[in-house]
């Protein structure tokens, strides 16, 4: 299953979660994954990583370096000073590449630790973040912003036509949910712009805005769905989709 990432509800901080087995590539696509959130990242004041769910990671000594460096260059510039991490995870060999992890990212300058239960964790992230920042979190397990449906990767080919300015190029998804996806293009997209997207397998369209351009790769953006739909053609989707879907039909969201 792929790696999902949830903004908490009161927005400040995100859940990062998996089940079965992890590899090194997922752990890397979840960061550009992160990325897409774009300037949301800087109100984040933490990170649950909940790998309980996870029996065990495919992850070299050299991987998990990668993983480190691609943290302290990509992702710690996106987040505020004091930056809270937390990984939970109940199996041995998990727990030990976690605490690699942990050594190995420190030039993130990240608050992290490690636990064997969820309930520790949280108790430990609310501590930081009142520490490091002044401020109380919610980490309501159900309570996961209802406006944003899961995310999953998934490349499939699209067209984006835009009337203002004139524009129409090929692209692809590489994550999408019911309310936007992260798509990359032949031609520069630019913020608010509006574009109608028409997915080439499923034969849907739907009219969007872009919200997020990749700064050091243009063509890749963020783009919202005025109304949150499954034009992907995503056979199986998480449960939210559906709820989503739902509302659309009926004219709600």
């Amino acid at each position: 299953m792929p790696i999902t990432i949830k903004e908490t509800a009161d927005g400040t901080g995100i859940v990062y979660g998996g089940d079965g087995i992890v590899t090194s590539q997922q752990l890397l696509d979840a960061v550009q994954l992160i990325r897409s959130f774009g300037e949301k990242t800087q109100r984040w004041m933490f990170c649950l990583h909940d790998f309980s769910r996870v029996e065990d990671v495919e992850c070299s000594a050299d991987e998990i370096r990668n993983l480190a460096s691609q943290d302290n260059s990509v992702l710690a510039p996106m987040f505020p000073k004091g930056f809270v991490v937390a990984v939970v995870t109940s199996k041995d060999h998990v727990f030990g590449l976690a605490r690699m992890w942990q050594a190995q990212a420190e030039d993130t300058q990240w608050d992290i630790d490690v636990f064997r239960s969820r309930t520790d964790a949280e108790g430990w992230v609310r501590e930081r973040v009142q520490a490091n920042f002044g401020a109380k979190v919610l980490i309501d397990r159900g309570a996961i912003e209802s406006r944003r449906s899961t995310r999953v990767r998934l490349k499939i080919h699209i067209e984006v036509r835009g009337a203002t300015p004139p524009i129409s190029c090929e692209g692809e998804t590489r994550v999408v949910n019911c309310h936007g996806a992260l798509i990359m293009t032949a031609d520069t997209l630019r913020v608010g712009m509006n574009v109608e997207i028409h997915v080439i397998a499923t034969d849907k369209r739907a009219l969007a805005k872009v919200v997020y351009v990749d700064p050091d790769l243009p063509r890749h953006c963020g783009i919202g769905l005025e109304k949150p739909h499954n034009i992907w053609g995503v056979t199986s989707p998480p449960d939210d989709w559906k709820m989503d879907d739902a509302l659309a039909n009926a004219g709600v969201g």
